[in-house]
């Protein structure tokens, strides 16, 4: 079967490179090979034969592994840097048939130095000269999960303060809606957290005076 025959969005031999060629004309100048165009790219980007070989790797990519990039070329680029749960299952080397939907994804990566980190990556394939080819993009998302985990436990710590003070505590949203509600809370106003969450801050107040405040 042909390509054109296969199911799904397929791209057309070609694809890649037209868009390399695409993306030198409009932003450098002409003479600049293929390569130098992602290497100005902030995210890692590697493309692998249908054996999982790279053929292709940016210095965003390298970089990030802590690695050259003569160093990975033509390696099995799952068993360098891929790290693989206990289920032996790596999400970024699941089979994918040319032209098939992005797979977007969170993984770990394993650098040089044994030490992992977290990304986040997109991944798809097409066909080159009959070949089928993998490109994966992915940037360095540790900083991002640091904070997300640093908020988590700062609202961990205000619920556990909030839950303990005797005085009612009530926090609301830009549009005037209850997002937070603690015990105190509760026993002066006789509502439950679930009965207020989400609700108009309105409800705490006498009927008369609501339509003041909407």
């Amino acid at each position: 079967m042909s390509p054109s025959a296969r199911s799904g969005t397929i791209f057309p031999p070609g694809w890649f490179q037209g868009l390399l060629v695409s993306l030198r004309a409009r932003y450098l100048p002409s003479g600049i090979p293929s390569e130098r165009i992602l290497n100005f790219a902030g995210e890692g980007v590697y493309t692998t034969d249908a054996q999982g070989r790279v053929t292709f790797v940016n210095v965003a990519a390298a970089q990030m592994l802590r690695t050259d990039v003569h160093l990975l070329m033509g390696q099995d680029i799952h068993q360098l840097c891929h790290y693989t749960s206990a289920d032996a299952i790596c999400s970024m080397c699941t089979p994918l048939a040319a032209g098939h939907e992005p797979q977007r994804d969170h993984q770990l990566l394993v650098r040089a130095d044994g030490s992992t980190f977290p990304v986040e990556y997109t991944s798809t394939s097409f066909y080159e000269a009959g070949e089928v080819v993998r490109i994966v993009t992915f940037k360095d998302v540790t900083a991002r999960e640091r904070a997300e985990t640093a908020l988590r436990q700062e609202e961990l710590k205000f619920r556990s303060v909030a839950e303990s003070a005797n005085d009612a505590l009530v926090s609301a949203d830009p549009k005037g809606n209850i997002v937070a509600w603690n015990r105190g809370a509760e026993m002066m106003f006789g509502y439950t957290e679930q009965e207020v969450l989400g609700r108009p801050l309105t409800i705490l107040m006498p009927e008369g005076f609501r339509d003041a405040h909407r």
